[in-house]
């Protein structure tokens, strides 16, 4: 709990509701939570691939440009490398 690591300032207390409200504000905190254990990327796709686009691309024109190819449904592309180890019995995922 963030109780912790506010030192029980109630300012930063949060009231979880049963509507959309609430819903949001457990996502924040996933968001707080997993940004920095390699897991949010993984979250993001649980919520489903147009919840992790939106969440993903940032095409601002700057200098860090970043897409997330739906079509690829999240998985990364397996390297050719193995797929002809594999003599046949691996296929490419989709989108790559």
């Amino acid at each position: 709990m963030r109780d912790r690591a506010f030192a029980n300032d109630i300012t930063h207390r949060k009231t979880l509701t049963a509507d959309a409200n609430g819903l949001n504000l457990i996502l924040k905190e996933r968001r707080l939570e997993l940004a920095l254990e390699g897991q949010r990327y993984w979250d993001l796709l649980r919520q489903g691939i147009p919840a992790a686009k939106q969440a993903i691309d940032n095409l601002t024109g700057d200098n860090f440009n970043v897409s997330f190819p739906a079509e690829t449904r999240g998985l990364f592309a397996i390297p050719q490398t193995q797929i002809g180890l594999a003599n046949g019995t691996l296929k490419q995922n989709t989108g790559w």
